[in-house]
C-alpha cells in the first residue's frame, strides 16, 4: 500500500453514519453548533432539525445587552419554527431580565405540544416571572427541572402523569391551602423529588405523598429565615430509599415510616431554639449524620427529657428506636466540651450499626487530642466495629 498517494486525502466516515448516531453525537453540543454543520455538505444542510436535544446557548455580557437578547430570541424562534414537529425530546433553556415573557411562553407551548420529555429552565429574572399553564399540564414530560429566582412560584395544581424526576430551585411556596393538599401526589409515577434552596411564605403545612417516590431532597443552604421554620413538614413515601434533609429545623415533622430506606443524610441547623420530639425522630432514619456546635441544641433538649423517665426521648433509647440505623458520624469543629461529649456519648452506646464517628478538632484543641483519645476508648459502644478518627478543621 503506497502510503505517499493518500497524503492530503480526507474520508468523511461521520457522513456515512446513520441520522440516529449522528443526531446522538450532535446532542452533547449545543443548538448554535449544531446549526453551523448545515454548511459542511448536502448530507449534512438538514440535519440538525432533526436533533432530539435542543441544548440553546446564552453566554451573553454581564449585564446582557437587549441587543444580543434580542439576536437570542430570534435564534430561539427560528430554531423551534425550522425544527422537525416530532422530534425534541430535551430542551435547556435559559432567560434573563430583557427576556420577552410572551415569547417565552409561546416557546414554552410549543415544546409541550411536540412531546417533550426531559426540559431543564432556568429563568434569571429580576422580578417574579410567570410560567405557562401549558408546562403543568404536559402528559409527555419525564423529567423536570426548573432554576428560577425572585419569588417565582408553581400553580395551584399541576399534573404531570409520566414525570419521573422533578427537581425545584429557588421556587417560593406559598397559600397554606393549597400544599397541605398533596399536590405532589399527582405525580403517579414520580421517583425522584428535589428542593433546592426554596422558601416557604406563609405556608403552615407542607406534604409530599408520593408513593412511588424513591428520592427526596429537601436542601436549603441559606438557612433564610422564610425556610421551614414554621412549617409543618409532613414525608409519606413508603417506597424512599434516598433521603436528604439539609436545612433550617421545621415547625413539625410528620414522618411516615421509611421500611425500604437505604441512605439518610439529615443535616439540622438550629441557633437557640429547643428541637421537639418530631425533630429527634428523624434520627431514626439516618445513616450518616453530620454535626456542627450549635447541634448541641439537640443535646439540651435529651438533658431535659432525662430527668424524666417517660418522656419521650428516654421511651426511643430505651426501644433501640434512636439512631438504631446510623453507620458514620461526623463532628465538624469538636472542642471537647460537656455538651459535646454527652452528645458523642449518647450515640456510641445506642447505635448498634456505627462504624466510624469523625470529629474535626479546631486547631487550639489540638493539644487535647491524646486525652480525648483516651477518654473515648472507655465509652461504652454498642457496635464494636465502631472507630474514632481525629482530624483538624
Amino acid at each position: 500500500m503506497d502510503l505517499n498517494n493518500n497524503i492530503g486525502k480526507a474520508y468523511d466516515r461521520i457522513s456515512k453514519l446513520p441520522d440516529s448516531l449522528i443526531n446522538h453525537i450532535l446532542s452533547f453540543l449545543d443548538i448554535k453548533l449544531v446549526a453551523r454543520t448545515c454548511i459542511l455538505s448536502k448530507r449534512w444542510k438538514y440535519i440538525w432539525t432533526s436533533i432530539p436535544t435542543l441544548v440553546f446557548p446564552y453566554f451573553l455580557p454581564n449585564p446582557p445587552s437587549l441587543s444580543e437578547t434580542n439576536k437570542f430570541m430570534e435564534f430561539v424562534d427560528r430554531t423551534l419554527v425550522l425544527h422537525d414537529e416530532s422530534n425534541i425530546q430535551k430542551c435547556h433553556l435559559t432567560t434573563n431580565e430583557l427576556m420577552s415573557a410572551s415569547r417565552f411562553h409561546l416557546w414554552i407551548e410549543n415544546l409541550t405540544r411536540r412531546n417533550i420529555q426531559e426540559l431543564e429552565l432556568w429563568l434569571d429574572q429580576d422580578k417574579p416571572f410567570y410560567i405557562p399553564l401549558s408546562l403543568f399540564r404536559c402528559e409527555s414530560l419525564n423529567k423536570l427541572e426548573l432554576i428560577a429566582n425572585n419569588g417565582t412560584r408553581l400553580p395551584g395544581t399541576f399534573i404531570f402523569p409520566k414525570l419521573k424526576s422533578l427537581k425545584l430551585i429557588g421556587i417560593q411556596f406559598t397559600d397554606n391551602d393549597c400544599w397541605k393538599e398533596q399536590h405532589f401526589s399527582n405525580c403517579h409515577v414520580l421517583e425522584d423529588l428535589i428542593l433546592e434552596d426554596c422558601t416557604w411564605f406563609g405556608v403552615s403545612d407542607f406534604c409530599i405523598s408520593t408513593p412511588t417516590l424513591k428520592l427526596l431532597e429537601i436542601c436549603n443552604l441559606t438557612w433564610a429565615e422564610e425556610g421551614l421554620q414554621n412549617c409543618a413538614l409532613e414525608i409519606h413515601v413508603p417506597n424512599l430509599v434516598s433521603l436528604t434533609y439539609c436545612g433550617s429545623v421545621a415547625r413539625e415533622y410528620v414522618l411516615s415510616s421509611f421500611q425500604t430506606l437505604e441512605s439518610a443524610k439529615v443535616h439540622l441547623c438550629e441557633y437557640g431554639n429547643v428541637l421537639r420530639k418530631q425533630q429527634i425522630g428523624f434520627a431514626a432514619y439516618l445513616r450518616k449524620l453530620y454535626l456542627e456546635t450549635y447541634a448541641e441544641t439537640l443535646e439540651s433538649c435529651i438533658d431535659e427529657n432525662e430527668e424524666n423517665e417517660h418522656s419521650w426521648a428516654s421511651h426511643m433509647l430505651t426501644a433501640g428506636c434512636m439512631f438504631q440505623h446510623l453507620q458514620s458520624v461526623t463532628y465538624v469543629r469538636f472542642s471537647g466540651n460537656e455538651r459535646e461529649m454527652r452528645w458523642v456519648k449518647l450515640i456510641s452506646k445506642n447505635a448498634k450499626d456505627l462504624r466510624t464517628i469523625r470529629l474535626y478538632l479546631r486547631s487550639d484543641d489540638l493539644i487535647n487530642k491524646k486525652v480525648l483519645k483516651s477518654e473515648f476508648q472507655s465509652l461504652p459502644k454498642a457496635s464494636e466495629s465502631c472507630e474514632f478518627e481525629f482530624k483538624e478543621c
